[in-house]
């Protein structure tokens, strides 16, 4: 797609060339050289936008700057963008990441392009915000842009000659399933778990779910199912008394969807409580323990309200900041089936939402998004999520960035709200559903995507 600019790129006269490592303001385009293509370049500085529209850098371009690629904050748009770009005003957007770029704003940056790949890293993460593939450098020119306003460019140093970066996709493959924890023991019916979790803690590991007598009645799932083993395969698992039962006077008209993660001593579990009110009120609420066994609600709950039926929470840490992940939909009229990502820092402030993962199916209750979850491996993260093609269906996508993913799976399997546990050097994921009687685990390899 080729974007045009209603603002004006204000150029300053023909201007000499300037090193890497000198700071430059103004409205201005200044011509450097870059880098030699044919090698791995790291190029890295700082950049603040102090008034105006954008500013950036431009690599890889002809020596007329009229073809190549271009990093650049936009305040108008709110974002940090990775463009292919031609003769002004033309640029083709690879890959866009929100940022609120505003007067004053400063940007660590960092760029690395080889093997036909382009990364972008911003201080203080330890994973690309941005990542283009299939490109080809123009030339091997190079420089700072500014539309509109004025900038401040400082320690691009000359760039380096960094080895070629290590892109090490996987796909994930599931083995058979084996039935590890029956919540029927000692009941005169069948008991079934849906969503769950699996958390390790002093005394061996444990899981929870959502539990309830056979025939499925999901608006009547309100207790927490409780069961323990010293090792992760050791079956049968032991029967505990509930974890956790709802309370309607706190507004909770169900218990679903436990996801517990551990936070210095104490352990954070957070359900999804319903709504009195409506599908569109719906809570994400907050437990903690210090022993897997008594938990306690926060007097801060709701952490949040969110629609239509928010649910299904999973966290993830990473790089010091935790990722709540969670099913819902994006509005009452455009209601595709999306998951949601909120950020914190405590687990108990938490950003606002933004959509990290659209399914093309619309609808309200289940969806293809229910039951998401996040694993970090190497330099990708890997979406779980389903139903997606029958009842036990979970797909699997891939993203370098735990922001965004595009409806593209790269696996699926057999499985109902599926959990993946790592225990040790080995993986494993997990199967549950209203048609059985607990929960199955069955070992994951990773295998080198085709």
């Amino acid at each position: 797609m080729i974007c045009t600019f209603l603002a004006v790129l204000t150029m300053s006269a023909p201007t000499p060339l300037l090193p890497f490592d000198q700071t430059v303001k103004g409205d201005l385009d200044v011509r450097v050289p870059v880098f030699d293509r044919a090698a791995a370049p790291k190029w890295q500085g700082k950049i603040r936008l102090k008034r105006g529209r954008s500013a950036g850098v431009i690599f890889w371009a002809d020596e007329k700057l009229e073809k190549g690629y271009s990093v650049r904050l936009d305040s108008r748009l709110g974002q940090l963008i990775l463009a292919r770009i031609g003769k002004w005003p033309e640029e083709q957007r690879l890959a866009t990441y929100r940022w609120e770029a505003l007067d004053g704003v400063s940007l660590d940056l960092s760029v690395q392009a080889s093997d036909r790949r382009i990364r972008v890293w911003i201080g203080g993460k330890s994973f690309p915000v941005l990542e283009a593939y299939d490109v080809q450098a123009f030339g091997t020119s190079g420089g700072y842009l500014v539309l509109d306003g004025e900038a401040e460019f400082s320690k691009w140093g000359a760039p380096t000659n960094s080895p070629e970066m290590s892109f090490v996709p996987e796909t994930p493959e599931v083995g058979e399933f084996t039935h590890v924890f029956d919540q029927s023991v000692g009941e005169k019916e069948g008991w079934y778990i849906n969503d769950h979790c699996f958390i390790k803690g002093d005394d061996g590991w444990h899981v929870f779910g959502i539990t309830h007598a056979k025939p499925a009645n999901p608006m009547d799932e309100r207790n927490f199912a409780h069961g323990t083993s010293p090792e992760l395969m050791q079956a049968p698992w032991k029967k505990q008394p509930f974890a956790l039962t709802w309370d309607p006077k706190l507004g909770e008209n169900h218990l679903w969807a436990p996801h517990v993660i551990k936070k210095g001593d104490t352990y954070y579990m957070f359900y999804c409580a319903g709504s009195l009110v409506s599908n569109y009120h719906y809570q994400i609420n907050l437990a903690t323990s210090k022993d897997l066994k008594t938990w306690t609600r926060s007097s801060r709950n709701p952490v949040f309200q969110d629609f239509y039926d928010a649910r299904d929470p999973m966290v993830l840490l990473v790089d010091g900041t935790y990722y709540m992940y969670y099913t819902a939909n994006y509005d009452k009229e455009d209601n595709h089936h999306i998951v949601n990502v909120r950020t914190s820092k405590n687990l108990l402030d938490w950003s606002p939402a933004r959509v990290a993962f659209v399914h093309p199916e619309k609808g309200t209750f289940g969806g293809p998004t229910e039951s998401p979850f996040v694993v970090r491996k190497g330099d990708y993260f890997y979406l779980f999520c389903g139903p997606d093609g029958g009842y036990h269906a979970t797909k699997v996508y891939r993203s370098s960035n735990p922001y965004f993913w595009e409806h593209k799976p790269i696996y699926s399997f057999p499985s109902h709200a599926a959990e993946v546990i790592q225990d040790g050097d080995k993986w494993y994921a997990s199967d549950s559903g209203w048609d059985m009687n607990g929960v199955y685990l069955a070992p994951l390899t990773w295998k080198p995507a085709k």
